[in-house]
C-alpha cells in the first residue's frame, strides 16, 4: 500500500512539473499579432482537419531533413491550406538566444537521420489551426518534421529541449520570415515581414523559398544515398556538408567548404565526382520542381 502512495504522489509531482513547465514559456505580443482566442469564426472541424493533413503530407513537402528550413516548410503549408480555403496561422518559437542580447541558449531536438546526433535551433515555426469540436476550441500545430501527427501546441512545443525558456507568438501565416532589432532591457525586438517585392535580405527576389525546400529535400536524399548504408572512408568528407544546412548550401550554391571538412573542393570535385555531380543535379530539379509549385499556389492566391 505505501509503495502504491509513493507510486501515485510520484505521478502527480511529474504532471505538475509538466504543465508548470508548460506555463513557463513566454509569450510575446507582435505588431502582426494574430489573434488566436477569439478565432471561433476561423475554427474547422477534425474531418476537415484530418483531410487536410493528409493533403499537407502528400504534396511532397521534404519534412525528413530538419536542420533548417522551417519557415519554407511552413510558408508551403499555408499555400496549400489557403488554397484549400482552411483558416490557419502560424505559431514561432524562439529560443533566448534570438530574443535575447549576449544570450546563447538554443532549442535542441534529436536528429531524425542520425538518433545519436541532435540539431540545434535558434527558432522553429509551423503551421497552426484552430479546431472546434463539441463547443471547445483547440490550437494544433501541423509539423510534420517534429510529429508524424497534428498535435495540440503545447504538446508540441515539449517536443524541444529548452521549450520551457523559450519564447513563443501567433501571427499571420502570410509572414515569411524575420529580423530582430536590439532594444533596451537586453531583449531583441522581432519583426515579421512577407515574401513579396523586395522583403528584408532579398528573400522573396533571391527566391529563399524555393531554394530552401530544394535543399531540404536534398539533404534528406544524400543521407539515404551516400550516408545511412555507406561505410567507406567518403562520409569522413561527406557527412559535415550535410550535417548543417548552411554547410549544404555553401556546397550546392557557393561551391565553399567549411574549414571542419579535411578535404579541399578540388580534392571532393576529384576524388568523388559522382556525389558532387548528383548532389547539384537532384538540387536543380528539385529547385525548378518548387518553383513551378510556388508560383502556381500564389496565382492561385491572387
Amino acid at each position: 500500500m505505501k509503495n502504491l502512495q509513493k507510486k501515485c504522489i510520484f505521478i502527480i509531482l511529474f504532471i505538475t512539473a509538466c504543465i508548470n513547465n508548460v506555463k513557463s514559456q513566454n509569450y510575446f505580443y507582435t505588431e502582426n499579432q494574430y489573434d488566436v482566442a477569439n478565432n471561433e469564426k476561423g475554427s474547422i472541424t477534425n474531418v476537415q482537419f484530418e483531410e487536410a493533413f493528409n493533403t499537407v503530407l502528400k504534396f511532397g513537402i521534404p519534412f525528413k531533413y530538419s536542420q533548417g528550413g522551417c519557415e519554407s516548410r511552413a510558408y508551403a503549408m499555408y499555400l496549400l491550406l489557403d488554397s484549400m480555403h482552411i483558416p490557419n496561422f502560424r505559431i514561432w518559437i524562439f529560443a533566448p538566444s534570438k530574443y535575447l542580447q549576449n544570450n546563447y541558449d538554443l532549442l535542441h531536438v534529436k536528429d531524425r537521420n542520425d538518433p545519436t546526433k541532435t540539431i540545434n535551433w535558434g527558432y522553429h515555426t509551423a503551421p497552426a489551426v484552430v479546431i472546434k469540436e463539441k463547443d471547445k476550441l483547440d490550437t494544433f500545430i501541423l509539423d510534420p518534421s517534429l510529429s508524424k501527427k497534428p498535435l495540440i501546441y503545447k504538446d508540441w512545443l515539449l517536443l524541444m529541449d529548452g521549450y520551457n525558456i523559450a519564447y513563443y507568438t501567433f501571427i499571420s501565416s502570410d509572414f515569411f520570415m524575420f529580423y530582430t532589432t536590439p532594444i533596451s532591457d537586453n531583449k531583441n525586438k522581432i519583426d515579421f515581414f512577407k515574401y513579396e517585392g523586395i522583403a528584408k535580405g532579398l528573400n522573396y527576389g533571391d527566391m529563399k523559398l524555393e531554394k530552401n525546400l530544394a535543399l531540404d529535400y536534398v539533404g534528406r536524399y544524400l543521407y539515404g544515398k551516400y550516408i545511412k548504408n555507406d561505410e567507406s572512408k567518403k562520409i569522413d568528407y561527406i557527412k559535415p556538408i550535410i550535417s548543417s544546412i548552411a554547410n549544404l548550401e555553401n556546397f550546392i550554391l557557393g561551391n565553399k567548404l567549411p574549414d571542419e571538412i579535411d578535404i579541399s573542393l578540388r580534392q571532393l570535385y576529384n576524388e568523388f565526382p559522382d556525389f558532387v555531380k548528383d548532389s547539384k543535379n537532384v538540387y536543380n530539379r528539385e529547385f525548378y520542381k518548387w518553383y513551378r509549385k510556388i508560383n502556381a499556389y500564389q496565382k492561385k492566391g491572387n
